[in-house]
This record gives C-alpha cells, structure tokens and sequence, in this order.
C-alpha cells in the first residue's frame, strides 16, 4: 500500500512530468520483466493446496501471497493510472503494458486496456482477441485451459499448469 500511496505523491509533486514518467515507466517495464521472469520459473504468484490443487487461500503462507499479489496489482494499477494522468509514453511502453493484459488482477487489465485504447494501439489487438475469447459477453466468462510440460514425472505438470492457469485467469 505504501508504493501505491506513494505513486500519488509523485503526481501531486512540483517536479515534471519529464521527471516522473520516465521513473514511474521504469518501474513499470522492471515490474513487467519481473512477472515474465517469475513465469518462465513456474512461479505464477499463488500457492497451491497440496490436496486439492486449488490456490490455499488458508495457511499463512498461502494468504501472505494472496496479499502480495494483490498488493502488487495495486501498485501496477496506481503506476498505470499515475502516467495515464500524466500522459506519459515511451517507446517500449507498450510491450510492458502488454503483459499486464494477462494479469489476474482484473483492475490491472482493465487500466492497461484503457491506456493502450486511448494510445490506439492496434499491435494489440490479438491480445484483446485472447480476452474476448474469456469474457464472450458482458454477464459471463469462459476460462481457457493452459498446458505446461515440466518435463517432471509424476503430477509436477499439473501443478505448474495450476499455478498458470490461476495466473491467468485470477485467483
């Protein structure tokens, strides 16, 4: 909470906008390299229960990631907003936003489609395919599946594609 309260500082700041975006983009694209990282590790941001392969949204350890992924998605939330208000825009900005469209935090994808809509960004349009495929109408939603190889024996592949699937669909 205190980056996100933090981000709203900077706007209300006397420095320029030439000042803040470019820190304030930064952070963003190091947020969106971290997620890609995270990722390409099997690390989607939830803990599996054991048991039922379900998010474990009861053990100490399964709350405390809820609660930074959470937290996460309001800061990249806040950020977002920060440079939508500033009107701030750099040249690789759009493939940093572009990773957040997958994100399991619904309010991170709706701010990343209302800047990338406002930039007329079409490069993105298949992206904006794969999530009208999810939401087919206004009152309804269709998840997909996702399929991960571990090359692991046993129910490692089940796991990970688990942790996946909560990644990108939410949690």
């Amino acid at each position: 909470h205190k980056e996100g309260a933090a981000f709203k500082g900077l706007a209300h700041q006397k420095t320029s906008t030439k000042t803040i975006g470019p820190r304030v983009s930064r952070w963003l694209l190091d947020a969106a390299k971290e997620n890609r990282k995270a990722r390409a590790k099997g690390d989607y941001g939830v803990v599996l229960d054991k048991k039922t392969g379900d998010t474990d949204t009861t053990s100490e350890e399964g709350k405390a990631a809820l609660r930074a992924k959470r937290d996460r998605g309001k800061m990249i939330a806040e950020a977002i907003r920060l440079l939508d208000g500033l009107g701030y825009r750099e040249k690789d900005s759009v493939d940093g936003l572009r990773d957040f469209l997958d994100d399991g935090n619904d309010d991170v994808v709706v701010i990343t489609l209302g800047m990338l809509g406002k930039w007329k960004e079409w490069s993105v349009l298949p992206d904006l395919q794969e999530l009208f495929d999810i939401y087919p109408d206004e009152n309804g939603f269709e998840t997909g599946s996702v399929s991960v190889d571990t090359g692991a024996a046993g129910s490692a592949d089940q796991a990970a594609a688990k942790r996946k699937w909560m990644a990108k669909f939410g949690d």
